[in-house]
């Protein structure tokens, strides 16, 4: 019982926190839904991003290879998690539509607590790290990825961000932290 009374108490004070930030921030994360239809969103964005190498492997592994290149991205287990995910939807062949309608979100929302933390440690992270990288390390599929891209594959929130707008994407990933924080 405690528990759903903490949860309605911190989606009702996010849903104010919206207020100050205008009606569109207001709109945009106001339940878990909310939440897991951001995650969905961003989940299909990043998934897209690695569509090319998918086409060109036969396994995770080399998938894997082909994305990360001297990356360990089984070290942190949230950057080998979101890429399986999305590999198995490129294998499985799920449309974006079926992946907005029924994706838990739980590898996005992972990363995400993952590279909030980071964030909060190195204000200036590209983001790499959720994969094993370091800021500004070299990545072979990353240096191919075309110039009209304003993001890198590993970029989740750069992703978020090109969804909902700068402002939006900033206060989606802080209030989707908060949000699973909240929820786990």
């Amino acid at each position: 019982m405690k528990t759903k009374v903490m949860k309605k108490f911190m989606i009702c004070m996010i849903t104010s926190i919206f207020v100050g930030f205008g009606a569109q921030a207001q709109k945009t994360i106001a339940t878990k839904e909310d939440a897991r239809l951001a995650l969905a969103k961003g989940f299909v964005s990043f998934r897209n991003s690695l569509r090319p190498p998918f086409k060109e492997t036969k396994d995770y592994k080399r998938f894997k290879n082909t994305i990360c290149g001297p990356w360990t991205p089984t070290v942190p287990v949230e950057g080998d998690n979101l890429l399986k995910a999305a590999y198995e939807s490129l294998s499985s062949g799920i449309t974006d539509d079926e992946i907005i309608k029924s994706y838990s979100g739980k590898e996005m929302a992972a990363a995400a607590l993952f590279q909030n933390e980071v964030f909060k440690k190195n204000p200036k992270s590209d983001g790499s790290e959720l994969f094993g990288g370091t800021t500004g390390s070299f990545n072979p599929y990353a240096a191919k990825q075309s110039a009209d891209s304003p993001c890198r594959w590993y970029q989740l929130k750069c992703w978020l961000q090109q969804i909902f707008g700068e402002r939006e994407g900033e206060l989606i990933v802080g209030t989707i932290v908060v949000i699973l924080l909240a929820l786990l």
